[in-house]
């Protein structure tokens, strides 16, 4: 569940910004917003991976080795569940701090709506 909260989530603030954008631009701009999405969605998975794997070699991860020691499996375990587990608590904790909230989104939609009954007249 906690996953696939962190895969909508974003994805539905940024439609949120696509709409503050146009209202506060005067142009629609979701196509670039959901391309700068995709793309920090993607080099995060690609730092994460490489720093991970980095982190997991400085605390004793040997990959050349059959059966690892104990210091390659604590590696393992603090690069890939703990680690990963403090970054989402981290990220959890910041999601009060979006200024968009339902409120401030209806007063935007509101006068996006304005705007596009009077160009229609």
């Amino acid at each position: 569940m906690g996953f696939v909260s962190f895969e909508l989530l974003p994805a539905s603030i940024v439609g949120d910004v696509a709409d503050y954008t146009e209202l506060k631009m005067n142009r629609n701009q979701t196509a670039t917003l959901y391309a700068l999405y995709m793309f920090a969605t993607k080099v995060v998975v690609a730092l994460g991976a490489a720093l991970g794997l980095a982190l997991s070699a400085a605390l004793g991860f040997d990959p050349h080795l059959i059966e690892q020691g104990p210091t390659g499996v604590n590696a393992l375990a603090v690069v890939m569940s703990w680690l990963p587990g403090l970054l989402l608590v981290a990220a959890i904790m910041l999601i009060p701090c979006i200024p968009m909230n339902e409120r401030r989104h209806a007063i935007v939609r509101r006068r996006l709506d304005q705007l596009c009954a009077r160009q229609v007249r």
